[in-house]
């Protein structure tokens, strides 16, 4: 059974822009793009429903990834 890879890992992240009287943040969530063995290619973010490929491959657990790092995020990156 062909299994999915990795191609691109976005880490979760604000990005700031100025406003007339400051400074506005805006939350970008991570995300994973996948290509599986049998061509397709997915993106995955922490709220993504797709639990498997349509060829069967389970994508469960690259799910569950990007939520543990969400999860422990520095402070950096969740406090602007």
């Amino acid at each position: 059974m062909p299994k999915a890879h990795i191609i691109e890992r976005v880490e979760a992240r604000y990005e700031a822009g100025e406003v007339m009287f400051g400074k506005v943040y805006e939350w970008h969530p991570a995300y994973l793009a996948l290509e599986c063995g049998c061509g397709e290619q997915l993106i995955l973010t922490t709220t993504s429903s797709v639990i498997a490929c349509r060829c069967g491959v389970r994508l469960g657990g690259f799910v569950h990834d990007i939520k543990e790092r969400e999860g422990r995020l520095p402070d950096r990156l969740t406090c602007p």
